[in-house]
């Protein structure tokens, strides 16, 4: 993006500026820093709140007077013969690109108007992307700034070169930088709980299909093979049967109303007893699937992660004084707080610069930090959420009471684990692992 030099100004008619036909004209060069000089009444002044009025549309010490002061009338220099005050300023970009000319003219009815002979799009606009707060520096503000304490001194310096801002800036990304704050205002943790249930919905739902197609046609099924190929044959199975040909004659295999087959077949082999063993075949079925998540790569320990968070921890100066530090190191890295050897918290100098002390504190929290999300990230693992699906299966026998995963997804699952309920969790691992998940497939 390009920055602009003021290379040129030009006033006629403007407060105590007349020049009638001959503007005051001023060159300006943007390599070096330049100044005006010249003796009392000669309209330094003037010059100085002609690019105030350009820029902000008004002169500052015009605003503070009384609507019976007639501000108004102090604008256009009352000895030229328009009564109106013309101001043409020109830019020159540092890019090498095209100068930009604009004319802001006061009538004598008080009308601003804002042009551009080179044809800037929005002249208006342009002159209002410089109306920053360290662009004019009026004299009432230099005295001030001269005259204030140190700590009004530093606000003041810190506003008009541009560090106010940075500070805000700076805070918010620090905000955005800590991705505890981050995941909790995105809701981070509950997506990605969603994404892991539709991901092992997906892997039972194949178990189940694969468990189905071979009972329907006596072979494996690919799931990497022709898929049209395997409808083909699903279809020309069903149609074989003799009581469900003409409810899937002419019909492709999307379109077929299986709770209505399956009511046919139960139907023609009727009895409660077949109803149960359909309720038993789905649950193997489903179990399966459990079976297929379990017998996957088990994930770290648990125990083991959290265990190491705890000795990091104790390397720590605890929790309660992490927050301390986190408070002292805002308030040293403010701009309001001017001196960084004196403690905000008690008011002590200490050294020459608390910061590199402090920081190093909030460092030996790092590792804690990082241990925390891994131990919530191996929960989320497919092993995990499938034992928590077992739990929660009405085929697992297990009941309501009994059952510790929603607990335990409380506490790990939202970084608050203790190696207690790592020790909870393993345990009801190996109890769901040994117990509901082979009970259910040695029905089979």
């Amino acid at each position: 993006m390009a920055r602009y030099f003021l290379s040129e100004l030009k006033i006629e008619g403007f407060r105590g500026i007349n020049n009638h036909g001959a503007p005051l004209s001023l060159s300006f060069k943007k390599d070096r820093v330049n100044s005006i000089y010249a003796t009392n009444g000669r309209g330094k002044s003037s010059i100085y709140e002609a690019l105030c009025y350009a820029i902000r549309g008004a002169v500052p010490k015009f605003s503070k007077m009384q609507a019976s002061d007639c501000a108004n009338d102090y604008y256009a220099n009352i000895f030229h013969p328009n009564k109106t005050a013309r101001i043409e300023i020109t830019f020159e970009p540092d890019d090498g690109g095209e100068s930009v000319c604009v004319v802001v003219t006061r009538e004598p009815s008080g009308k601003r108007t804002v042009n551009s002979p080179t044809g800037h799009l929005d002249p208006a606009k342009f002159l209002e992307s410089f109306n920053e707060e360290f662009t004019l520096l009026d004299y009432a503000t230099f005295v001030n700034f001269i005259e204030n304490s140190a700590l009004e001194r530093g606000r003041s310096y810190s506003s008009l070169i541009g560090l106010e801002r940075y500070s805000e800036y700076r805070q918010a990304l620090q905000a955005i930088s800590d991705t505890r704050n981050f995941n909790a205002d995105f809701g981070v943790a509950a997506r990605n709980q969603k994404i892991a249930d539709a991901k092992n919905a997906a892997l039972i739902a194949l178990g189940q299909c694969a468990s189905s197609y071979e009972k329907v046609l006596g072979s494996p099924y690919d799931d990497k093979g022709d898929r049209e190929l395997s409808k083909k044959s699903i279809k020309k199975k069903l149609q074989e049967s003799a009581i469900l040909s003409t409810q899937v004659a002419g019909k492709a295999l999307e379109d077929l109303d299986f709770g209505a087959l399956r009511e046919t077949v139960r139907k023609a082999e009727g009895g409660p007893l077949r109803d149960e063993l359909s309720t038993l075949t789905r649950d193997i079925s489903r179990f399966k699937g459990y079976e297929s998540l379990l017998n996957s790569p088990a994930p770290e320990s648990l125990v083991s992660i959290l265990s190491a968070r705890d000795a990091a921890l104790a390397k720590t100066e605890g929790a309660l004084l992490k927050a301390v530090f986190e408070s002292v190191d805002a308030v040293l890295k403010s701009p309001d707080w001017q001196d960084a050897s004196k403690c905000p918290a008690c008011d002590s100098n200490v050294g020459p610069s608390l910061v590199p002390t402090i920081s190093g504190k909030l460092a030996s929290y790092t590792e804690v930090n990082l241990l925390q999300d891994k131990a919530a990230t191996v929960w989320q693992s497919d092993y995990w959420q499938a034992l928590k699906k077992v739990e929660e299966d009405p085929a697992s026998g297990i009941a309501v009471a009994d059952r510790l995963f929603a607990s335990l997804d409380a506490t790990i699952g939202n970084g608050r684990g203790t190696t207690e309920t790592a020790k909870s969790a393993e345990a009801c691992a190996s109890a769901c692992n040994t117990g509901p998940v082979s009970g259910v497939i040695g029905v089979q």
